[in-house]
Parts: structure tokens; C-alpha cells; sequence
């Protein structure tokens, strides 16, 4: 320690002064640190600021690999004019997550846009398949049919709403927060609108194709009544019927894909169902898109909005053609400059720009490449004829059990669920679970078959181990499932399409997740990321409650919120 005399300090005070002045800050910054300030010395950075708008894009059977194979082809994320690009904006501005995945036993579009909306999967959201049998009934259930709330100038179409959808959805709970906030799902397929909008939305709206034109149910149209800003695209659609649709692949396209030729002109007519499958279905669903944006004047007002938007072509034109055909990188490039559109009109009419907007971009599901394609790459592939196993399957329990009284052993098939005749059953005093072991023993003697199991398996917890255990219990709903269910071999599936997707393997499953906006990390994660855990981030950064059957995480490692 370095000493001075006092005739020194007396002659030179201003050491002293100096070192009272540098305890004094010293005291005070510590002062201001115990009373919790984090940084005195710098202005405080602005707080996080919710968006007004969260916009949710599911595209129908948007298998993981088309980013990571066509990225090279997308717009670039600013273009030389300044405007937004597509997909690769997002992909620059926001978390990036190849390979996401949703972990159930058969991925389809009712149990994706389902487990997507409600953050639950199908064993809680109560939508294991599209389409079920219901024993009360007797007859088959559509997951989001609903025979009292009919269709609007949909004569003879049976009703629609989310009735058989448990819990709420994303959409709801933001409804929930009770800050007048708009909420609009849009899709060309009922069930992905209706599973999207849940049980609030203000409106939710498909498309008809026998009637080729766009329309909703008494459950979301108080006034019974299609809504007024609605007609003017339908009187539109009716101008264009008959009329003839040109789409050719672009000179030195399709390098990524190899299966059929590197090039395509296609001639189809509007009004026709197979119009849909083609950029035509993207075009008149972004046509709803900016409607329902200017009508609700979504995200432009001070609340918080919902716009969930279910792209469906890629999948109308991926079970026709399947994945390496030219066609689907054509309609992928096509969905690119179509979002890059959107984000430049978000950019130029909300008040923050994109700054606004929270935006998700993610798949309901994938889909196997087409049995022919594989084939002619010795990889084992092939179809199953359904019906004809579904009669030698009867055949069999009818040597087994006898005939059956008043029908068959087997109700109802769903894409490998079987569903028993219980009144049959019951009459003849069979054992059910006998029934259930004896069509189990044949199935899996079928040479695509790979396992099977039963509800009475289920009960008891009787399941194949690993992976094949946790999937079947994210998936299977007593009731809704199947009496008994078989697991395909990889690449086998029934013959209803070219190709499809009704499987728990990484080619149906596995989906690409982009979250794109305000508290969200930029950059390109290998973490392990389920779509369950979509809902309760999204919830985590618009401030409401996850919906309430949800199970997912918040994705943490994405988010960076300052105080």
C-alpha cells in the first residue's frame, strides 16, 4: 500500500478527491446492481413486442426433403428488386428445422392438421384416421362430418364442423384472450380447414368441387348464409368453368427429379376436379387468402390475428404422380413465388411489415415414393389390393367362427384398421378378443404385413416395443381406431392411388418446421423437434395459453425474448 505524508495530501488534495468521487460511483453502481438493474451504463433495449398476426401455412403432403432438394431453385430470401423472397426468407430469418416429425402410427391429413392445431396427438384430439367406423351409427364416421350443421349451397353434402375434435385448438385460445381478435382458416379440403379452425374461428372455408366453388357450414355462418365477401370469388370461379388451364414446366427445369420425363405441358379444364391438382388449386386458395386478409383487415388492427392456411394441391397431385416426378418440383417452385407474394403484401400493409407477423410453415404429413419408382430401382415396393384381402380375411373367420348373423365378421375397413361386427359377435356369444387374435394371426401371415395388433392389446398393454409402442399410443383412440390394425411392410400400401401415405415410417412422417418472426433465433436446428411442441411455442410467444389438451414443449432453444 502506497503511503503520503499530510503535508503532501495537505499540498496536493486532489488524489484524495479523485478516490472519494471513484468510491462514490462504485457505491452507487453497486446500489443500482442490488436493486436489480442489469446495465446502467447502456439505454435499455426495447422489450419484446407480440406480433398482430400469426399465420400458420400447413402444405398438404410437403415431405421434408423438397426444401432440402429444391432449395437451390427457390427465390433468394431478398431479391435484386428488394422484395421478399419465399420459402428461403423464412429460412433465413427464422428457425429452420429439417427434418421435424409427427410421431403417430399413421400419418394422414385429418390426424395432422388435428395433432398441428391442438398440440396433442391423436390419442387425446380424438382424430386417429380420416375416416372410422361408428358402431352406434352403423355406419361410417368422417372426422369432421356433422349431420346437423349442413354445407352452404352444397346441396346434399353432408354437414361439417369440428365436432369430433376434442379440446381446443391454437386458433381458440387465442380467441380465448377475449382482446377481439379474428380468426380465419382457409383450405380446399373441409377437413383441414375445419381442424385448423376449431370450434371459434370466424370463419372457416373449403372448397366444393362438385359445385366448384367455396363454401362453409351453419357452424361457422351465423346467418345460415355464405358470407357476402365470399361471392364475388365464386361468381368468379363460375366465369372461369370450362375454360381451358395451360401449365408447362419452365425450359431447363426439373433437375431434381428422376422419374418420367424432364419436362411436362398440360392442358386441363377449370371446373373439373383434376384442375385442383396443379399451381390452379394454390392460385384460387391465395385468391381466399387476400380476401379474408383485406375483409377481417387481419393483423392491421391493434389484436392479435389468426390466419391458418392449408395449401392442398401438393397432395391431390403427389398421390397421382408421387414424389421424383417433375411435376411436384414444378408445384413446389410454384408455392415459393406464391408465399414470396404474400410476405411482400404483408411487408407493405401491416404496420410493422413482417416485423408484424409470426409465421409457421409445415407439412400435415409426407408420402412414399410411388410403388413403380421403387420397383424400377430394386427397391421392394408394391400395392395391396384392400378389398380383395378384406374377402379372404372374412372367408377366414367364417371357417373359423361360423357365418355371421346379419352381415359380416368385418364392418368396416380404413386403411388397415378392421373393424368388427360387435352385434354379430355378441349374438353368436364369440369371444371378442378370440376374433380379435384369430384376424390378427392372418394378417400378419400376409406376406405385407409386418405386425398387427388389437384393441383388447391396447388395454393391456400387450405392444410391440421401441418406437412401434410409443406410435400406436400416440395414435390409437378406442372406438375411433380399429378392432384390430396392421402395421404394412415399408412401401407397401393399398391401391387405391399411385402412391400415399398411411404409415408411421420416416418417408410418411417427417415434414419440414419453419418458425419465422419476432423472438424467434435464427438458424438451422438438428435438434429433435415433435409438431406437438408447435402449439404451445406459438402460445409461448402470443402470450395465450397452449391449447388444452396440448402435450408438446416449447421449442426453448429457438426463442430469445428480452425483458
Amino acid at each position: 500500500m502506497i503511503r503520503f505524508s499530510k503535508s503532501w495530501l495537505s499540498n496536493n488534495p486532489w488524489p484524495l478527491l479523485l478516490a472519494l468521487v471513484g468510491l462514490m460511483v462504485r457505491l452507487t453502481l453497486a446500489g443500482a446492481l442490488f436493486l436489480g438493474c442489469t446495465d446502467v451504463s447502456a439505454p435499455k433495449a426495447p422489450g419484446y413486442r407480440a406480433p398482430h398476426l400469426l399465420l400458420f401455412i400447413v402444405v398438404d403432403q410437403f415431405r421434408a426433403d423438397y426444401l432440402l432438394r429444391y432449395q437451390s431453385e427457390l427465390l433468394p430470401a431478398h431479391q435484386a428488386d428488394g422484395d421478399l423472397g419465399g420459402f428461403r426468407y423464412l429460412m433465413d430469418q427464422g428457425a429452420y428445422v429439417p427434418l421435424a416429425r409427427h410421431d403417430v402410427l399413421q400419418a394422414m391429413t385429418g390426424p395432422g392438421h388435428a395433432t398441428l392445431a391442438s398440440g396433442a396427438y391423436p390419442y387425446r384430439n380424438g382424430v386417429p384416421i380420416n375416416q372410422w367406423y361408428d358402431f352406434r351409427l352403423g355406419e361410417p364416421m368422417y372426422c369432421v362430418r356433422d349431420d346437423s350443421q349442413v354445407v352452404l349451397g352444397a346441396q346434399g353434402s353432408e354437414g361439417r364442423s369440428p365436432k369430433n375434435l376434442l379440446g381446443s385448438t391454437i386458433g381458440d385460445e387465442i380467441k380465448n384472450t377475449g382482446n377481439g381478435s379474428r380468426v380465419v382458416s382457409i383450405s380446399i379440403k373441409d377437413r383441414a380447414a375445419v381442424l385448423m379452425g376449431g370450434r371459434r374461428a370466424d370463419a372457416a372455408l373449403w372448397f366444393d368441387k362438385k359445385t366448384f366453388q367455396w363454401t362453409t357450414s351453419r357452424f361457422y355462418a351465423n346467418e345460415a348464409v355464405l358470407p357476402s365477401w365470399v361471392s364475388p370469388l365464386n361468381e368468379t370461379l363460375q366465369k372461369q368453368k370450362g375454360q381451358p388451364y395451360t401449365w408447362a414446366s419452365r425450359p431447363g427445369a426439373c433437375r431434381f427429379s428422376d422419374e418420367g420425363e424432364d419436362s411436362f405441358n398440360t392442358t386441363l379444364t377449370l371446373g373439373e376436379k383434376s384442375s385442383i391438382n396443379s399451381p390452379y388449386g394454390n392460385e384460387i386458395t391465395m385468391a381466399m387468402v387476400d380476401a379474408a386478409l383485406d375483409h377481417y383487415k387481419l393483423g392491421q388492427q391493434d389484436r392479435l390475428d389468426a390466419l391458418f392456411v392449408s395449401f392442398s394441391s401438393h397432395d391431390t397431385l403427389g398421390h397421382q404422380r408421387g414424389p421424383n416426378r417433375c411435376e411436384m418440383e414444378e408445384l413446389t417452385l410454384d408455392m415459393d413465388r406464391r408465399l414470396s407474394a404474400l410476405f411482400n403484401r404483408l411487408a407493405e400493409h401491416l404496420p410493422r411489415g413482417m416485423e408484424d407477423v409470426l409465421v409457421v410453415v409445415t407439412g400435415d404429413h409426407g408420402v412414399s415414393p410411388a410403388p413403380s419408382y421403387l420397383s424400377a430401382n430394386r427397391v421392394d415396393a408394391r400395392w395391396l389390393n384392400a378389398e380383395a384381402l378384406k374377402e379372404r380375411l372374412e372367408q377366414g373367420l367364417v371357417s373359423r367362427f361360423g357365418e355371421p348373423i346379419g352381415g359380416a365378421w368385418i364392418s368396416y375397413t380404413s386403411d388397415f384398421n378392421y373393424f368388427l361386427n360387435h352385434p354379430a359377435i355378441t349374438q353368436l356369444g364369440v369371444s371378442e378378443n378370440a376374433v380379435e387374435d384369430v384376424l390378427k394371426e392372418m394378417l400378419v401371415k400376409q406376406e405385407d404385413f409386418l405386425l398387427a395388433f388389437s384393441a383388447n392389446d391396447v388395454r393391456l398393454r400387450q405392444l410391440p416395443g421401441g418406437q412401434w409402442e410409443r406410435q400406436i399410443l400416440h395414435s390409437y383412440f378406442p372406438g375411433r381406431s380399429g378392432d384390430v390394425v396392421a402395421i404394412p411392410k415399408p412401401y407397401v400400401m393399398n391401391d387405391e392411388y399411385p402412391t400415399t401415405h398411411m404409415t408411421g415410417y420416416t418417408y410418411d412422417t417427417t415434414v419440414p418446421l419453419i418458425l419465422s418472426g419476432p423472438g424467434l433465433v435464427h438458424g438451422r436446428y438438428a435438434t429433435e423437434v415433435e409438431v406437438v411442441d408447435i402449439a404451445p411455442t406459438l402460445a409461448f410467444l402470443l402470450h395465450t395459453l397452449p391449447p388444452n389438451l396440448a402435450e408438446g414443449r416449447v421449442l426453448s432453444e429457438m426463442v430469445r425474448i428480452e425483458p
